[in-house]
Parts: C-alpha cells; structure tokens; sequence
C-alpha cells in the first residue's frame, strides 16, 4: 500500500509529531510504503519527496501572505497536485495541518479520488484556539456556536488581530464545509469523538483508536542535579491548561515532598520560586525514562479537556501510578483507585491529598504502578493500533477490490 502521511512538521515539535512518527514506523515495519508531505524545515527528515513539500512559515513574524496561508494555501493544493500526480498514494492520512498547509490539500484528494484519514490530535475543527481553553478555564463556547466568540473572548494569545484571524478561519472553513471531505477521523478518545459530535461532525465517520507506546526508550544521563531520593514527576509542557499553579500550590502545602518538572512552555521563565520544586526544563526520551526510574509518582493536574494523554501513558509503562485530573480523556486512562487516583480538577486540597496518599503508602503505589504497567501492556500495545489503523485502510479502499498487504 502507498500511503501518504501528512503533518506540517517533519521533525519532532510536540505529541502530534511523536504519533506521526511513531506510526510512520509502524507502517514501515509492515511493508507499507510511505510518501511524506509537509512544511520545509532545516531539521526535517531526509527524504527524496522534499520538492514537494511547501516553503518554511514563521508565524511568530508572518508576512501578510502567509496569513492568507490561515484560510488557504494555494502553494500547499499545487504541491500536494503535483505530488499525488508523480505518486499515486493509494490513501492519504492527514495529521495536523492547520495554518502552513490547511486544509487546501483536501480538494485536491478528493479530486484524485484518494481516500482521506485524518488523526485529530486536538479541537481545531470545533474551537479556533485548538484547546477548548480560554481565560484559564474550559471553554465550548464555539463549538456548537459561531466562531466570533473567539475574537469576543480573545482566545488566540490574548491578541484583537490574532483571534480575529482564527475566528474568521474557522467561520469560513465550516461555510465550505471543507474538512467534511475526510472520510475518516481517527479520534484519541472517547471524550474526542463526543465533543466532535457535538460540533456537528457526523458520528459514522468518527473511529477511536488510542494511541500507543512501544517499550520504553533507552535510559540516558540527565546533566541536572535531581532530588535525592524519591520524587512526585510532572512530564509536560509548562502551559496554563496543564494546571501548573495548581500543582505548585499543592507543593507548598507538601514541603517534605520533593516534586520535579521536566517540561518547557511559555510558563518556563514565569514559574514561582518553590522551595520543594526542582524544573529540569526539557529532556530528550531517554533522559526522561532516567528521572521515570527514581520518581515514585506521576502527576497530571490539567485543568483543560486533555485530548488523550500521552504523558500518562508513558508514566504508566515505566510502572508509576498517576494522580491525574477527572477531565477530558484521562478518566479513559486512568482508572481511580486502580492505576492511579483521579481528583476534580482545579482543587489543590484534592490534588495534595492525593500525593500525600500514594507517598505515604508506598504498598498501595506499587500496586496502582503495577496495574498501570500491566493495563499498558494489555491495551494499548503498538501491534494493536497498527491492526485498527490498516483496518480502517482497507475498509476505506475496499478490500475486496483491493487487494492490501497485511
């Protein structure tokens, strides 16, 4: 099978970019052949299709053109033209490819009669700002109603301009109906897939597939002086939906109890000075896996609608239990009082006593780490997802008229 995988970043940037890869992987090892597309970047891959891909965008200094590039793209439809006309993809599987390619490539797809899988790593398609998240607190305001909420509330980095741009791209996405020419959307949740529903896409063409994780990676130095001894993890990006001032209200309240962040964000230089706190500030895999190995929990504290939670998953593989907020996607990973312990989100004296508990009893940590490991292992095992995600191929190609490697 020719698959064409698209995501504007060819090099790892965030969540969304460690799934590409991870699945461009998968696919590779079953035989498929992959036909990458995306945004031109020096720290991309190597690959013989980089003609095809579109010229580097910088929307921290964006030139008016490439604010027309929010709406539409021509340079990214002649691209993908071209490409699909030099390659013949038998199925086209879309990541994120909002603003530097938008979904301009679509038409083009479905003109060539390709069919088109898209895996959606955030809430693009119902909210402007990707996050269902504004004024530090959960927001659905767009997602059944207009988007000029968006400019109303500013959600787009507090700016007029910025979430007048957003609000008019998404008014004029959803009038031309452009992202119902997906025939598939692969959504990482259950709570994805309703919130899609209540956006008005249509539940029959909504598929949960979980992501996965393979083993955990190889254990590398960290430069950093850690904590002695144990320590409660946070693993993320340093953003105000990830709950950090919740998290460090409850450290304060914990002086005995020594935390540490691996993460980075535009909170990075913004934190407060806490006593019990040591930042690592961004590790690579394999460092991360390091400071895993001497945590004794993990903790997520977001209080937005997460998408999935990648970051509890991993922490669960290396056998850690997780004290994790009751919203969005992680009550699906989480499963209180088995794998972790759940807490209302935005509620220190819940979050504190949570760490408090799992510290205090390192009997019921390890049993909660060990089911955790195990549900891990049993569910959302990189075989499994590569079977649903070639089953989806092949119910979209037909297989009967097509005949499919395994």
């Amino acid at each position: 099978m020719r698959i064409l995988l698209v995501n504007k970043f060819l090099h790892h940037v965030g969540g969304a970019e460690t799934v590409f890869f991870d699945e461009w992987r998968l696919l590779e090892a079953a035989g498929q052949e992959i036909i990458p597309f995306g945004m031109a970047h020096p720290e991309n891959i190597n690959s013989p299709y980089a003609r095809y891909w579109v010229s580097q965008i910088d929307y921290q200094r964006p030139s008016p053109a490439q604010m027309r590039n929010l709406i539409h793209s021509g340079e990214a439809a002649r691209q993908m033209a071209r490409l699909v006309e030099d390659t013949r993809p038998d199925i086209a599987h879309l990541h994120n490819i909002y603003h530097q390619l938008s979904p301009s490539i679509l038409p083009v797809l479905s003109k060539a009669g390709i069919p088109v899988v898209m895996t959606v790593h955030d809430y693009k398609l119902i909210c402007p700002n990707y996050r269902l998240f504004t004024q530090n607190q959960p927001c659905t305001r767009c997602v059944a109603g207009h988007p000029a909420q968006a400019l109303r509330f500013r959600c787009q980095k507090s700016s007029r301009l910025a979430s007048a741009m957003v609000a008019l791209e998404t008014t004029l996405h959803r009038r031309q109906k452009v992202y119902h020419l997906v025939d598939r959307y692969l959504a990482p949740s259950q709570f994805v897939q309703e919130m899609l529903v209540c956006g008005g896409f249509p539940a029959q063409k909504i598929q949960v597939l979980p992501h996965a994780v393979g083993a955990a990676p190889a254990a590398e130095p960290v430069s950093s002086t850690l904590p002695a001894g144990k320590f409660v993890l946070f693993a993320g990006r340093l953003e105000p939906e990830k709950g950090l001032e919740i998290l460090l209200a409850a450290a304060t309240r914990l002086p005995d109890i020594p935390f540490v962040l691996a993460g980075s964000g535009s909170l990075s230089s913004q934190l407060p000075m806490v006593a019990n706190v040591t930042n690592l500030g961004k590790l690579s895999p394999g460092q991360l896996e390091t400071v895993r190995r001497q945590a004794a929990l993990a903790v997520m504290p977001v209080i937005w609608y997460e998408v999935f939670g990648l970051s509890a998953l991993e922490a669960m593989r290396s056998g850690l239990p997780v004290v994790a907020t009751d919203i969005g996607a992680l009550p699906e990973l989480v499963q209180h009082e088995h794998t972790g312990l759940l807490v209302p989100p935005d509620d220190v004296d819940a979050l504190a006593a949570a760490i408090h508990r799992l510290w205090q009893d390192e009997h019921l940590a390890h049993r909660l780490g060990q089911a955790g490991q195990q549900r891990v292992r049993t569910h959302f095992r990189p075989d499994q997802h590569l079977a649903t995600l070639l089953g989806c191929y092949r119910g979209l190609l037909g297989s009967e008229k097509k005949q499919i490697p395994a």
